[in-house]
């Protein structure tokens, strides 16, 4: 009798655990679990799979990209043949210097000197992925021209290099399968990521690292409330899955946290269609001007530090000649949201503003690009206005937050202690470079990609590497 029991209960326990693994979690196995699937993830997994090692992907959305699918796609870089061949003469430490200047000396030296260095091997990693760039332009805050513009004139022609080059490397793309926690063994270490696939099934992926590259937490309200209060109500441009994921999954399992007060806003988001417009306007001899007709800043500081400046005003636009119109007419942002008229009373005429007011400006604007300078500081100038006009209407966004998990120059994970997380790294937005410092002003143009490509690769080489030493 007593037999018979211990039989029937030995099948219920069996039958029990069949359906539990039916209603449970399944079970897969990758050397490397890649949480997010922007330009940094995408670039930590293509590293990572050359260092040998098995790659999966977890992307929340349904679409690769993040924040690197909707910028500009213009590729820091120093030392490259391009800027040899338009005679410019950079390096990692003039750069460094650079970005310390830009914000204020606030941010970490040593993670500043490890991205600039990197920087160096950018541009021709991505042509070895089959990127292909056409020139080298000047943005604000570099003291020389190091950005390089790819071909498909956008972030998403960089994504999609990123993308088949992962692919082609067998790495593992999981869409719309969000990762819901760490998982640690016995020892502290990383040992495993919880996700939830686009059905609803709750998986566990057994991993020996998990590179966290979810992005910052621009889109979680509660987080800016406790980090960055003044940007709460602000309008948001960057990607909306930003929520602060990896930073909290990350602080769940003992991780320290930097510079979470920084932030990039942009000044020039067109409100019509909710589309950033490119700052190359501005740098190729645009202005700004606001609902009076006015000019009010000096609009070569960039789109950050002209941020402020622009949301304090009711109306604004940037206003550029036909000599600026053909340098960027075929960028995707300055498609369809474009006013146009023959001359400058026609223009004020078509945006509402004093004619008088706005015809003054613009011949105020020439004095000052024959004399170099004017009233507010501006120095970078190109050709007078001359022919027809354009404009576009703007308004500052907040693009996305810099601050996150503290890591070390191999991107470790660290916690509070100072001490790497076994089996942890970050990269991106996720991660706490302190290239923008603190607070808003300390961003130059093309430090979120500085960012995303050397921590995203030395994330994945450094991961992949000790993989491999363990095998």
């Amino acid at each position: 009798m007593r037999r018979k029991y211990l039989v029937v209960s030995v099948l219920m326990l069996s039958l029990m655990a069949g359906v539990l693994a039916g209603c449970g979690s399944e079970a897969l196995k990758a050397d490397v679990v890649v949480v997010g699937g922007g330009g940094a993830g995408l670039a930590a997994a293509i590293e990572a799979a050359d260092k040998g090692a098995s790659v999966i992907v977890l992307e929340k959305q349904a679409f690769l990209g993040g924040n690197t699918a909707i910028c500009g796609g213009l590729v820091p870089g120093v030392g490259t043949e391009l800027q040899k061949a338009q005679g410019i003469e950079d390096s990692p430490e003039k750069y460094a210097e650079d970005i310390l200047k830009a914000n204020g000396y606030t941010g970490d030296p040593e993670l500043i000197r490890v991205a600039t260095e990197a920087s160096a091997d950018f541009v021709p990693w991505f042509e070895s992925l089959g990127a292909e760039f056409l020139k080298v332009v000047p943005f604000p805050g570099n003291s020389v021209d190091r950005l390089h513009q790819e071909k498909s004139l956008s972030g998403a022609g960089l994504v999609q290099v990123l993308k088949e080059a992962a692919e082609a490397r067998n790495v593992k793309i999981m869409l719309e399968t969000p990762a819901t926690a760490l998982i640690k063994d016995a020892n502290g270490a990383i040992s495993g990521v919880k996700a939830r696939t686009k059905d609803g099934k709750e998986i566990t992926i057994q991993t020996k690292a998990v590179i966290l590259a979810t992005g910052g937490f621009a889109g979680n309200k509660e987080m800016l409330a406790e980090y960055i209060p003044a940007m709460v109500d602000s309008g948001l441009l960057g990607n909306p899955g930003n929520v602060g994921d990896g930073i909290k999954m990350g602080m769940e399992v003992g991780a320290d946290v930097r510079f979470m007060d920084a932030y990039l806003p942009h000044a020039a988001v067109n409100p019509e269609k909710t589309l950033l417009i490119t700052w190359e306007a501005i740098m190729r001899g645009g202005i700004l001007v606001n609902g009076e007709g006015e000019r009010f800043v000096n609009e070569a500081l960039g789109y950050a530090k002209c941020a402020p400046e622009v949301a304090a005003q009711d109306k604004v636009y940037i206003v550029f000649d036909d000599n600026v119109k053909a340098l960027v007419e075929k960028m995707a942002s300055y498609e369809s949201v474009t006013v146009e008229a023959a001359n400058a009373d026609e223009l004020a005429e078509k945006l509402g503003l004093d004619k008088d007011t706005f015809a003054a400006t613009i011949a105020e604007y020439n004095d000052a690009v024959a004399a170099g300078s004017d009233k507010f500081g501006r120095t970078v100038f190109e050709k007078p206005f001359e022919g027809k006009l354009s404009a576009i209407e703007v308004k500052s966004y907040l693009l996305f937050t810099t601050g996150g998990l503290r890591i070390d120059a191999s991107a470790r994970v660290l916690d509070k202690d100072g001490n790497p997380i076994p089996g942890l790294y970050a990269a991106g937005e996720t991660a706490a470079t302190g290239i923008a410092g603190s607070g808003y002003a300390g961003y130059i143009t093309g430090e979120g990609l500085l960012a995303a490509f050397a921590f995203g690769r030395i994330a994945g080489q450094h991961a992949g590497e000790t993989v491999a030493a363990a095998k």
